[in-house]
């Protein structure tokens, strides 16, 4: 039987996400409408920041049966 810790982290990842967006602290504060861009002209506008993090966990176990007195296991 084995048992096994797996840990991956990963920091400063690229993040895309969508700068032609009103931020959430100005739309609850001013009431201004979902739909306002502050780049009109464009649809949207992608924006890469390298804020990103990624964290994973991982506790993996094996459990291993060998054959006894020459007969097949299962």
């Amino acid at each position: 039987m084995d048992v096994s810790y797996v840990l991956t982290k990963g920091t400063h990842q690229n993040f895309a996400r969508n700068v032609n967006q009103i931020p959430q602290n100005r739309l609850l504060a001013t009431g201004i409408n979902y739909a306002a861009q502050p780049y009109t002209q464009y649809q949207s506008k992608q924006g890469h920041l390298f804020d990103g993090y990624s964290n994973h966990n991982a506790l993996q176990l094996r459990a291993e049966k060998r054959t006894s007195h020459g007969e097949l296991c299962c």
